[in-house]
């Protein structure tokens, strides 16, 4: 079985993309945020788009599995870790471009809920990047090549709506840091195995390499969970801070909860010393 991390290459972007929506297709939160076939298609490119943004980006850390056994070095796994930027570092994150469709009330709620959660455990502007952006420097280089369908600024991020037949551009260029926050704080945004390949530890190379950055920079890492697979977290050190939850309508018009777990972990704290909380939006 075996199985080879490494940092990610471009060309494993579309790859990186599959492997999220074979793993997260099915999440509550993702139906409800990109609620049809066609959106869900279109964030795919989306989620590729970003993956390639992420890889040129210095202060993310992208790593793959890879199976050597598929004779091909398949990627079979990947995470995405969020280095920390230290104070009078310069930083401008590549923002996420979502596609037509995307229900952005319900993502901009749900954002709110993940970032108040962040300032809570890890502590205002410790764990998170807070950029303002130029939007105005994006409007004006999409308005010439791309038909813009919609825009709107909320805690930090851009969600802009664009017809994804075009090439999506990298929009770092277009972003100008009127300020940022340092933020101490190793995060992990997204890790995903694909569900052919799971329990076979791919995960926890992942997850073990974060750790080690962790301990040698002696600085917290932090991370949002499914309910599910939070006993994958504890096993590697986490300890569980905070509940969060969010009402979403279900498919039959019925109200559904859905619940995430925030880990922390603190190089050499136990899990005693950590405080549960509980916070939800309604």
């Amino acid at each position: 079985m075996p199985l080879r991390m490494s940092p990610a290459s471009q060309s494993d972007a579309s790859r990186i993309a599959a492997i999220h929506m074979a793993a997260f297709g099915t999440n509550a939160m993702l139906l409800a945020q990109f609620p049809t076939p066609t959106v869900r298609e279109r964030l795919q490119v989306c989620i590729a788009a970003k993956a390639l943004a992420d890889i040129r980006d210095p202060k993310t850390a992208v790593l793959v599995v890879r199976d050597d056994e598929s004779g091909n070095g398949e990627v079979v796994s990947f995470a995405k870790w969020s280095l920390p930027v230290r104070e009078g570092e310069t930083y401008v994150e590549a923002p996420w471009v979502w596609p037509e469709g995307t229900d952005l009330e319900v993502l901009d709620r749900w954002t709110g809920v993940v970032e108040g959660a962040k300032e809570r455990v890890v502590g205002e502007g410790a764990c998170y990047r807070k950029l303002v952006y130029n939007i105005h420097a994006i409007y004006v280089m999409l308005g010439s090549q791309f038909p813009v369908y919609g825009g709107s600024i909320g805690r930090q991020k851009i969600f802009l709506l664009m017809r994804l037949s075009a090439p999506i551009p990298f929009l770092a260029n277009c972003l100008s840091p009127q300020s940022s926050v340092a933020h101490p704080t190793l995060g992990l945004t997204f890790i995903g195995t694909d569900p052919l390949h799971e329990r076979r530890g791919a995960a926890s190379l992942l997850l073990q390499w974060g750790l080690r950055q962790s301990k040698q920079d002696n600085v917290p890492a932090y991370l949002e969970s499914t309910v599910d697979a939070g006993s994958l977290y504890e096993r590697h050190g986490f300890a569980s801070a905070e509940n969060i939850s969010m009402v979403l309508a279900g498919r039959e018009g019925e109200s559904v909860i859905y619940e995430e777990v925030c880990f922390i972990f603190r190089p050499g704290a136990t899990s005693d010393a950590m405080k549960s909380h509980t916070q939800s939006a309604n």
